[in-house]
């Protein structure tokens, strides 16, 4: 995954990191919790890289104008997603096959919000989903999302520090 976050990421000038999730849901919280996990980090990044984050919660479609504003050449997003894995799994979600894939908290599927993203800004975007267990309402995020999202966060940075 290192590699593939590297390759994304190649050339990159902003990046908006949007985290999404519900922080009342248990293991939905995923997203937001790397968001926040990256947002104390960014100072230790080189500053030679633009990062954005914008913790949306449940509604990422309601910062789709602070983020076409923003005017990133990528845009990636952290989120819960069931792909069908063991809780705590992290990948690449293929933009393409995004609808297969399901969002416990969302009131548009993220695939609507990248086609829209993409009709007003030129940028490459990244789906990064966690395999959530538990996502019942008034949960706390279990020990493997924790460290799901803190294992992503090194990852992503020493991608970015990599690319340099």
């Amino acid at each position: 995954m290192l590699k593939a976050i590297r390759n994304n990421l190649k050339d990159a000038g902003l990046i908006a990191v949007i985290g999404v999730g519900s922080t009342l849901a248990g293991d939905d919280a995923a997203g937001m919790m790397a968001a926040e996990a990256l947002e104390k980090k960014i100072p230790k990044i080189s500053p030679f890289r633009k990062i954005k984050i914008i913790k949306t919660e449940t509604v990422p479609e309601s910062f789709t104008g602070e983020i076409i504003n923003l005017k990133p050449s990528h845009v990636v997003i952290l989120d819960a997603a069931d792909f069908g894995k063991k809780p705590g799994e992290v990948t690449l979600l293929d933009e393409k096959t995004i609808k297969g894939v399901t969002f416990s908290t969302h009131r548009l599927p993220p695939s609507i919000m990248i086609q829209y993203l993409k009709k007003h800004i030129d940028c490459s975007v990244m789906v990064v989903g966690f395999q959530p267990g538990c996502v019942a309402f008034g949960t706390k995020p279990s020990a493997t999302i924790k460290k799901a999202a803190v294992d992503f966060v090194n990852m992503f940075i020493k991608a970015l520090k990599d690319g340099e």
